[in-house]
């Protein structure tokens, strides 16, 4: 879960900050894990599946923006 968290706080646009860049995202990880702060193999799972894992997120992204889009017309 730690690691899921992390990713998409880099991961997703925030309304201070677009989006990281993977290179960034995964230095940072990265970087969290070699310091035993997450799971190293769960850290490798993430980056094989990177772009999957960032699809799903982008997607959920837009669905929980469309949400809150229409909570500010109601």
């Amino acid at each position: 879960m730690a690691v899921a968290d992390i990713f998409t706080a880099l991961a997703e646009d925030r309304p201070y900050r677009d989006r990281m860049q993977r290179d960034e995202i995964e230095r940072i990880i990265k970087n969290i894990a070699k310091n035993n702060g997450v799971d190293k193999k769960i850290v490798d799972i993430l980056f094989e599946n990177y772009e999957e894992v960032l699809e799903h997120v982008k997607e959920k992204q837009s669905i929980a923006n469309a949400e809150y889009r229409k909570l500010l017309v109601s």
